[in-house]
């Protein structure tokens, strides 16, 4: 990614890292989850991995189409947050800002992970 320093918490990104399915090699969105003095003083960011995968977990929380204020993601119907797989991306793998969450839909995934997957007092 060209501005680092640019990407903000709620931001979803396309990330060039490949993942393999079966036979299939494609990018995949994250939603960043780390703050921008973060991406300012080092090589990467934080994610949250979103998936397509249909099979139900609780840590899993539905993307709607109203959850977003800008731009858009691929089979948003079908998408969901995994909140306790947190990934590390290099600035570098970052395609680049596919779509923005809105505060709300962002605050409900802060809480997610305070709650449901790490001890923060």
């Amino acid at each position: 990614m060209k501005n680092p320093a640019s990407l903000q918490p709620g931001d979803i990104v396309k990330v060039s890292q490949q993942i393999i399915e079966g036979q299939e090699i494609k990018p995949r969105p994250w939603l960043v989850i780390s703050k921008n003095l973060l991406h300012q003083n080092t090589i990467g960011c934080l994610c949250l991995a979103i998936t397509t995968n249909p099979t139900p977990s609780p840590y899993m929380l539905k993307i709607e189409s109203g959850d977003l204020m800008s731009g858009s993601l691929e089979r948003i119907n079908e998408s969901s947050v995994i909140v306790d797989k947190i990934v590390w991306t290099k600035h570098h793998d970052i395609i680049g800002v596919v779509a923005k969450t809105t505060p709300q839909f962002y605050q409900q995934i802060k809480n997610r992970i305070k709650n449901d997957v790490l001890e923060m007092d």
